[in-house]
């Protein structure tokens, strides 16, 4: 749970430029195609895996502002799907998400290997993600 509004949240989580500020592992994200972001626009990002930068492409298949979306992305290790779902709470906002990555042939087995250590990563940046958002909250007399 965020203790923050989930238009705060959507706003953060969309931001390209703040992904790295939360998940280390992204080194950079770009877009692609003309702003505003939605259904179709696409992106190019740099990510570090298993000590690697690796490049990818990514477009947003699913946008459902500020509920959710989703992106496919590819590149050298192969491709997937990476979802957000956000929903309203009294106590702030709830976010799920989940990643479906389907590696090339050969990297199946590292894949295999590092599954548990990439979900324990995965668990990280979303508690990283949830410090960063309410450490940016306006103190309660600013709102």
């Amino acid at each position: 749970m965020i203790s923050r509004p989930i238009e705060d949240v959507w706003a953060s989580l969309v931001n390209p430029f703040n992904i790295p500020r939360w998940n280390p592992s992204w080194l950079g994200i770009r877009p692609a195609s003309p702003t505003p972001l939605g259904l179709g626009s696409t992106f190019q990002a740099r990510m570090r895996l298993f000590g690697f930068e690796l490049r990818l492409n990514a477009e947003i298949v699913d946008w459902d502002p500020p509920r959710g979306g989703s992106f496919s992305v590819r590149g050298a290790i192969g491709s997937g799907l990476l979802r957000a779902r956000l929903e309203a709470t009294e106590a702030g906002t709830r976010l799920v998400r989940g990643t479906d990555i389907e590696p090339r042939p050969l990297l199946k087995p590292l894949f295999w290997i590092a599954g548990p250590l990439i979900r324990r990563r995965s668990a990280a940046y979303d508690q990283q993600f949830k410090r960063v958002l309410e450490a940016d909250a306006p103190a309660q007399g600013d709102r």
